[in-house]
């Protein structure tokens, strides 16, 4: 990923840090639907590995909800939904293996597909890069 990146939480460095600075994760963060020009509207962030993917999107105020972003239609993370549903598209060997609750709610979902409040991203030493496409049931465009 080349293009601007923003933190979801603020790091300091000191002069005893490593030139590569501290372990972060870029995510890009691909919108369901295309912008007017046909192009993906991609959103750049970084955060620090050991957090649960819902808690890095909703911290960054990337949609995650769609239709369902309210009190009466998601369970706030607890995995019984199902309403936040991500497409993992690179990156999966930073993820969690799935909880038996995901296992259960996604049984007939393709296995790139992950509830994002049961998916922790990483450690918190981990580095890398992810493409999460948001809400993957409402994509208007196939990855290659």
């Amino acid at each position: 990923m080349t293009s601007q990146t923003s933190s979801t939480s603020e790091t300091t460095t000191t002069p005893s840090d490593s030139d590569e600075g501290p372990p972060v994760i870029d995510f890009a963060f691909v919108h369901s639907r295309l912008l007017p020009d046909g192009s993906p509207d991609v959103q750049y962030r970084s955060a620090c590995g050991g957090q649960k993917l819902r808690d890095i999107m909703l911290d960054a105020h990337i949609d995650l909800y769609g239709p369902y972003d309210g009190p009466l239609l998601n369970c706030a993370g607890g995995g019984t939904c199902g309403t936040c549903l991500v497409e993992v598209v690179e990156g999966k060997e930073l993820l969690s293996p799935r909880t038996p609750k995901e296992k259960e709610k996604l049984k007939k979902k393709p296995k790139t597909w992950r509830l994002a409040c049961q998916t922790v991203v990483g450690k918190q030493d981990s580095r890398g890069e992810l493409v999460i496409q948001q809400l993957p049931e409402w994509k208007t465009h196939e990855w290659e």
